[in-house]
């Protein structure tokens, strides 16, 4: 962000005032000081000591765990149960909008909820006055079930069903009386995962999830610190994460009003930590590491002489990026690291199909 930020700000360069021996407009101005206040905040929220704020999920699963209760023949056998089991219909949703859903029931899949995803493909549809009709693109998912058992001309019945309903939004209230056309979906089950650990041991060590390659390049507290091959395509992060004790339980984020619950009567309350990934600069990761408490002045002074080499420079693209060098990736976890899982689904299982109105 801070890259594309100071690119930007470099592009809109005007003579209205003097900063730093250079030339720059008030409006450019005010947005340097706005991302030196954002930059600062990023690094010393990534770097500095806190009491941390999690809690210890004992009945957790991983997503690969999950998986392997199903075989793939199971799964492809109710992918094709879930299609042609599968229905479309228009209707109203709590909030009054206008749905189109797709709904379908499947029998002997577990945890079905947490592996089954369903996405818009292609659409044509029409309402009654042949107006095309948009729709947004994600689906609201909901899972359910159906049980039943007794007797029926005198045989013994019964039968446990998982329901899903897929609804997709339409982008305006048009006339639903007489719709048509069709919408071409996909259903999917992950087929595997692609993982990697990472422990604060493994620092210096090279690995490929998907097909990027990275590097351990940190491992401190409860973040790490990734420095992604410069033959990456982007700096897309698709895996997700997810950190377990020894134990195999999760270290999750714990919930903000149990947060609020903890925090009574203390003078010094424990922050909320987010979890997730962000990039930082090289520029800026090595100024927190080499001092976790740097002072916003301290980190000011460092940042305009910075700023302007790059204001003043003819390639201003190849002086940010001389000025800030390489981009990493920071993955930040609720509490300390111990067995971070970097994990990607692989979705070979598939299938697409069309429904009509």
């Amino acid at each position: 962000m801070t890259k594309l930020l100071l690119s930007f700000l470099a592009l809109s360069i005007g003579i209205s005032q003097t900063v730093m021996g250079q030339e720059i407009d008030s409006t450019a101005l005010k947005q340097l000081e706005f991302i030196k206040k954002v930059t600062y905040g990023m690094g010393n929220d990534l770097f500095k000591t806190r009491e941390f704020s999690y809690k210890i999920k004992e009945d957790y699963m991983a997503p690969w765990d999950k998986l392997s209760i199903s075989s793939m023949e199971n799964l492809a056998t109710g992918l094709e149960t879930i299609i042609s089991n599968g229905s479309i219909a228009v209707e109203k949703g709590h909030f009054e909008e206008i749905n189109v859903v797709f709904s379908s029931k499947v029998e002997g899949i577990e945890n079905l909820d947490d592996i089954f995803t369903i996405e818009l493909v292609d659409y044509t549809l029409f309402d009654a006055n042949k107006n095309p009709i948009r729709l947004k693109e994600s689906a609201r998912t909901n899972f359910g079930a159906i049980s039943n058992s007794g007797i029926k001309n005198g045989q013994q019945f019964s039968y446990h069903y998982k329901t899903i309903r897929s609804a997709f939004e339409m982008e305006s209230k048009k006339d639903t009386l007489g719709i048509s056309g069709t919408i071409q979906l996909r259903a999917s089950f992950p087929s595997g995962y692609d993982k990697v650990v990472i422990t604060p041991k493994d620092i210096g060590k090279q690995f490929t999830i998907g097909l990027k390659k990275y590097e351990v390049l940190n491992v401190f507290k409860n973040i790490i610190i990734l420095k992604p091959d410069s033959k990456n395509e982007n700096l897309d992060r698709d895996f997700k994460i997810v950190n377990l004790n020894a134990k195999g339980d999760e270290i999750a984020q714990i919930a903000y009003f149990d947060l609020l619950k903890m925090n009574e009567g203390k003078d010094k309350p424990i922050e909320m930590i987010g979890v997730g990934t962000q990039t930082i600069s090289e520029k800026i990761y090595k100024i927190f590491t080499e001092n976790p408490t740097i002072s916003k002045e301290e980190f000011d002074s460092i940042i305009d002489p910075i700023a302007k080499k790059i204001f003043s420079a003819e390639d201003i693209r190849a002086e940010r990026e001389k000025q800030f060098g390489e981009t990493y990736i920071a993955i930040t976890n609720a509490g300390p690291v111990e067995n971070c899982y970097l994990y990607l689904e692989k979705r070979e299982l598939k299938r697409t199909f069309e429904k009509e109105f």
